[in-house]
């Protein structure tokens, strides 16, 4: 899989897409190279766009990618958007949802970009500190 990032809203935000297959280790190192990034704010939304990526992983694949996501990102990312392309995505989106929900992650599932970006933003409500923009 390639992935890449960018930074959205002065490092309030990261958006990560991916193409092809998914794998655990690429996404590890991909949370890895954001995380990393000195512009990126303490608390930040994460918009995943996987509508390119093969929706592959095993079961056991989404458990690792569950784990990786409470290990690295823990109670920084305030939320993560996953935004799919088809049902077999959307299927295995709404695993990985639950299995960071039992980890304490707020994780959802769309199909619209903007969905996922507004549901991102209302994360941030009330925390006129770490708000860009009117």
């Amino acid at each position: 899989m390639t992935c890449q990032y960018i930074l959205l809203g002065d490092g309030r935000m990261v958006q990560l897409t991916g193409w092809g297959s998914i794998g655990v280790e690429e996404t590890e190192q991909a949370f890895r190279d954001f995380l990393a990034d000195p512009r990126l704010q303490e608390h930040f939304g994460l918009l995943v766009d996987a509508r390119n990526a093969s929706p592959s992983p095993s079961a056991a694949g989404v458990h690792s990618l569950a784990e990786i996501h409470s290990r690295l990102l823990g109670f920084r990312a305030r939320r993560t958007a996953l935004v799919v392309g088809n049902t077999e995505q959307f299927g295995v989106g709404r695993m990985f949802q639950i299995l960071a929900d039992l980890r304490g992650a707020e994780v959802a599932v769309f199909k619209d970009e903007g969905d996922a970006l507004e549901w991102l933003e209302r994360g941030f409500e009330g925390d006129a500190g770490n708000r860009s923009g009117p």
